[in-house]
């Protein structure tokens, strides 16, 4: 089903409280998406998910402009934002654009990426623009490693390693003091860095599935993780379940028949991904569903209300 059917759905099902509009000349075949700080967006994309794609924003009208110093990107891209700075991430090097010094522009500077790093590497970025890295060692005993703006370098992070065979869902708080993975089969790991403790959360936990479910996604604040942990079952249980290091909290609950991803933004504001596009909110009105998802594209949020999906173009959810 393509999006352009799932437009008309969710403005069937959601009234006049859902706009969704495709960005103007959005690359065809965008592989990641962040934003400036006023929502324009910066995306990795091409002609062809087979294609090359290129580091972009928009121009003027229809055309989107292309950031020159920076080279094409091969299937493995990702974009990571954080407070003062943005990075772009390919196969050997990490590109950064620096707030403070851009002035408005669209120029990138480029650091080599760890060693240890793979297509599958998770990235993150704490508010001071320090980027962080899983390094995936076949056999578990990789570490985090993180990138200093004050020293120029990459320095394993004590008490991370190993980080356990298979490790993903990487989360940073926005501080950098709090370091969260999931483990397959194992469970979560909390890394509190001005304590210097390492805790270890099993998904022995009937709120984490028993071991039996699987996570979607992990968001972290600088006191609570949070996962979205998904039965296997059709219309399964769905659950944001709140992880500290003293254990685990209560969770929301829903049932649906997919389960794909979680994101967050610093309001609070979660954005959950089943079948339907949902947003879970600090506030008292609950989960509430925004739209019908399409498997085909990636979601993500920008603020409390709205978000974007992104794969056959970008399109712009305004709920």
């Amino acid at each position: 089903m393509s999006f352009r059917s799932i437009v008309l759905l969710a403005l069937a099902a959601c009234g006049d409280d859902v706009t969704i509009t495709e960005l103007p000349g959005s690359p065809s075949a965008t592989r990641a998406l962040t934003f400036f700080d006023d929502g324009t967006p910066i995306a990795i994309g091409g002609d062809s998910e087979f294609g090359l794609a290129y580091l972009q924003t928009p121009g003027t009208g229809d055309t989107w402009t292309r950031a020159t110093e920076v080279p094409a990107f091969d299937a493995n891209a990702k974009l990571v934002r954080g407070n003062s700075d943005i990075f772009a991430i390919g196969e050997t090097q990490v590109h950064r654009w620096e707030r403070a010094n851009n002035g408005g522009g669209f120029a990138w500077k480029s650091i080599a990426i760890p060693f240890g790093t793979t297509a599958n590497t998770a990235f993150a970025v704490d508010d001071l623009g320090h980027i962080f890295a899983l390094e995936l060692q076949p056999d578990g005993a990789g570490a985090v490693w993180t990138w200093r703006t004050d020293t120029n370098r990459w320095e394993e992070i004590a008490l991370s390693r190993p980080i356990g065979l298979g490790a993903n869902h990487f989360a940073i708080s926005r501080s950098g003091n709090h370091v969260a993975w999931s483990v397959p089969g194992a469970g979560f790991v909390w890394l509190d860095r001005v304590a210097s403790t390492r805790t270890e959360i099993s998904c022995e936990d009937p709120a984490l599935g028993a071991c039996a479910a699987t996570v979607h996604g992990v968001v972290t604040t600088d006191e609570v993780m949070h996962a979205l942990v998904c039965d296997q079952e059709p219309n399964g249980l769905r659950s944001i379940v709140p992880i500290t290091n003293s254990g685990v909290g209560p969770s929301v609950t829903f049932h649906d028949e997919a389960c794909h991803a979680l994101a967050s933004i610093s309001y609070g504001t979660q954005l959950l991904v089943a079948d339907g596009v949902y947003v879970l909110h600090n506030g008292d009105d609950g989960l509430v569903r925004i739209t019908d998802a399409d498997p085909a594209l990636r979601y993500t949020l920008f603020d409390p209300s709205t978000a974007y999906a992104f794969g056959d173009g970008i399109y712009r959810i305004d709920f």
